[in-house]
């Protein structure tokens, strides 16, 4: 039987076809159902902030150690001073500009600067040398290198005492973190000579600036007080052990 040449050519155009049907269908592989296409991958999540990982908190600034608080009431003042002298002082004024609030010594604890006055009857327990408080006049310190006037190399200033209507000012050093008003800060120093005018915390951080400014060392250890005493403006300020005045 003859078979026409259109029939072959139909028959040789199927095969071909059929050959590269099943040449692309063994090169390529199926998409698997449980693999999820690259649009629907989840998001890399970004790092966090490294102030935060871990849990930690971001670092908060601290506060000045220290640091100015709510102003003193009279009343404040007047238990402070009753409780540390015994009765021995009484406070004078109690209102704005007759006390002061600051880091003296630089121990973080807020101390506290008082005018008071003696009572009389308690002038002996007052200049009692075993009394629980520093009695000294702080412009006779003596600190090292430094020759006080009227004294002979060697000898040393007289005993500070206080009389019946001496202006004195009581510094309370403070106690952690309730500094002056905790029952447990006694530490007194009693200032004698040094009651003047215009009475004021000077932050360490500036009176450090000021004594650059004149070219003079800057090594003090807490805030200090500042007046004008003998119509000379200074302050008191902390040696590590005493008061001394410094203008």
């Amino acid at each position: 039987m003859k078979v026409s040449r259109l029939t072959l050519l139909k028959a040789a155009a199927s095969t071909l076809l059929a050959a590269l049907c099943l040449h692309s269908a063994g090169c390529s592989e199926p998409t698997r159902k449980d693999e999820p296409a690259a649009a629907d991958a989840p998001a890399a999540k970004s790092a966090p902030p490294a102030s935060r990982q871990n849990g930690e908190p971001p670092p908060a600034v601290a506060a000045r150690p220290g640091a100015e608080k709510a102003a003193a009431s009279p009343e404040e003042l007047r238990e402070c001073v009753g409780r540390v002298s015994r009765g021995a002082l009484v406070v004078e004024g109690g209102g704005e500009g007759s006390y002061v609030t600051g880091d003296f010594n630089g121990d973080d604890s807020q101390d506290v600067a008082v005018v008071v006055r003696p009572v009389r009857a308690k002038l002996a327990e007052i200049n009692d040398e075993l009394a629980n408080w520093i009695l000294e006049d702080p412009r006779k310190v003596q600190l090292p290198g430094v020759a006080l006037a009227g004294l002979k190399p060697g000898e040393k200033p007289e005993r500070v005492t206080v009389a019946q209507g001496d202006l004195l000012l009581a510094v309370v050093h403070g106690h952690r973190a309730e500094g002056w008003r905790n029952p447990a800060a006694t530490q007194t120093y009693l200032l004698k000579n040094a009651v003047g005018g215009g009475l004021k915390l000077v932050t360490r951080v500036e009176a450090q600036a000021a004594r650059r400014a004149e070219g003079r060392p800057a090594d003090l250890t807490g805030d200090v007080i500042g007046e004008t005493l003998a119509n000379e403006a200074g302050y008191l300020y902390w040696t590590g052990a005493k008061y001394a005045w410094r203008h």
